[in-house]
């Protein structure tokens, strides 16, 4: 499900994540940009086999398209990750329901498409490491150290899109972006993301 930030406050945006959740209780939430967010959901637990996923990822017309977004490579994809089933029922506690008999979503109070003041920075404050949820590694540690730079730097990639595109804050949003190219030199999304920012702020 793709879930529009833009569409509604905090208080909706939690309901309806919460929703998804009830009826898909193995749900994933994953970050999109600041304006969209990507819950998946199933019915058993989450769990994501990397081997395999490595070897989906590397076909040919899955490789094509994953490639030109800078997401070829399993461990930047894997750095998009939000939380999981537990996490998700702790940031969506004390929210709504979306029913037919209360479809708050449908009457938001959102009038023009904006980004909440906190909303972003909740999630950010919400987040956990993807790695637990992984199956079939063949060199965990190694994969386990790559992935915690990757969800360091990520929290300072998000705030620098936030930054940039919802409070217009292009001192804050540069200096964000550098953070995490040097807390992980190596994620190959956030290195293709900030070249759009060398176009607007300057050189990184």
């Amino acid at each position: 499900a793709d879930l529009f930030v833009t569409a509604h406050n905090a208080f909706e945006l939690r309901g309806l994540i919460r929703t998804f959740a009830e009826v898909f209780p193995g749900t994933a939430l994953w970050y999109a940009n600041p304006a969209h967010l990507v819950a998946v959901g199933g019915a058993g637990p989450v769990t994501i086999d990397y081997a395999h996923m490595r070897e989906r990822m590397a076909s040919g017309p899955i490789a094509k398209d994953l490639a030109a977004s800078a997401l070829g490579d399993p461990e930047s994809l894997l750095g998009l990750f939000l939380m999981g089933p537990d996490r998700i029922r702790r940031y969506t506690g004390g929210a709504p329901v979306h029913t037919d008999n209360l479809p708050f979503a449908a009457y938001s109070r959102v009038v023009e498409p904006q980004i909440e003041n906190g909303i972003i920075e909740a999630l950010v404050e919400a987040r956990e490491p993807v790695f637990p949820y992984l199956r079939n590694v063949p060199e965990p540690a190694a994969l386990e150290e790559v992935l915690s730079r990757r969800f360091d730097a990520h929290a300072d990639f998000v705030y620098a899109e936030l930054y940039q595109w919802s409070y217009a804050d292009k001192a804050q949003a540069r200096a964000r972006i550098q953070r995490a190219l040097t807390s992980d030199p190596d994620d190959r999304y956030v290195r293709f993301i900030s070249m759009g920012y060398g176009a607007t702020l300057g050189p990184i």
